[in-house]
C-alpha cells in the first residue's frame, strides 16, 4: 500500500523503525478508516453523476447509467464535465427513456413516429381528433 510505504519512509528519515506486525496493524487501520485520493475523487464523481441523472428527467436512472461512459467524465471545480454531451446523445438515441420526450398520446417528437391510434383510449382518440 502506498500509504504505508510513504509512512515508513517518513519514519525512517526521522530514525524511527517499526516492527512488521506494527506496520501491518497500521496498514489495517488505514484500510478500514481511510480511502485513497483516487477513491475519494471517484466517490465525488459518482455523487455528482447521480445528482445529474436525477435531474435529467430519466424514467429510470439505472437504465441511463448503463449508457454513460464514466471514463470520459471529469470533475472540474465541483462541476461535472462531459455529462451534458453524453446525455444529449442518449436522449437522441433513446428518447423513450425520458419523461419529457413523449406526450401522453404516444407521439415521439424526437423520432417523428406517427401515432398508433389502436393504442389510444377512446377519450385520447377523440381529444386528438378535436385538436386536429
Amino acid at each position: 500500500m502506498n500509504t504505508i510505504k510513504f509512512l515508513t519512509e517518513i519514519l525512517e528519515e526521522k530514525g524511527i523503525t517499526l516492527e512488521e506486525d506494527v506496520l501491518s496493524a497500521i496498514e489495517g487501520a488505514i484500510g478500514e478508516r481511510f480511502v485513497t485520493k483516487d477513491e475519494y475523487n471517484g466517490m465525488l464523481l459518482e455523487g455528482h453523476l447521480k445528482t445529474a441523472l436525477a435531474k435529467s428527467g430519466a424514467k429510470s436512472e439505472k437504465a441511463i447509467w448503463g449508457f454513460i461512459d464514466k471514463n470520459s467524465l471529469k470533475l472540474e471545480n465541483g462541476e461535472l464535465k462531459g455529462f451534458d454531451s453524453q446525455l444529449a446523445e442518449i436522449k437522441k438515441e433513446h428518447g423513450y427513456l425520458f419523461e419529457d420526450m413523449q406526450t401522453s398520446t404516444g407521439f415521439n417528437h424526437q423520432s417523428g413516429m406517427s401515432i398508433d391510434y389502436d393504442s389510444l383510449s377512446d377519450e385520447e382518440y377523440y381529444k386528438l381528433k378535436e385538436r386536429n
